[in-house]
């Protein structure tokens, strides 16, 4: 099974100024791709969202970071799509 789970907020200090947080998302229990903010918070602008997929299940390694897109929703459906070209089942839709 297939779910998205956002990582933890940023408390106490560190929490001011904090990017928006980053998506996970897990097959079976194991993290496969996360979804990180491209800048944010203090660092600089946030310019979008790129995605890295680990390699694992015989899903060959990804890191879009040099291309990323406008909002977290086409990000997490370009990892669904990338993934859909290397596993036959279990992506949800």
């Amino acid at each position: 099974m297939m779910r998205w789970k956002m990582s933890p907020k940023e408390t106490g200090l560190r929490s001011i100024g904090a990017r928006p947080r980053s998506h996970n998302l897990y097959l079976d229990g194991e993290e496969i791709a996360t979804v990180y903010p491209n800048g944010g918070g203090w660092s600089r602008k946030q310019d979008g969202w790129y995605w890295v997929v680990v390699e694992a299940k015989g899903i060959p390694y990804m890191n879009t970071c040099n291309d990323p897109v406008p909002t977290v929703q086409e990000a997490k459906e370009a990892v669904k799509a990338y993934l859909k070209t290397h596993m036959l089942a279990g992506i949800p839709k």
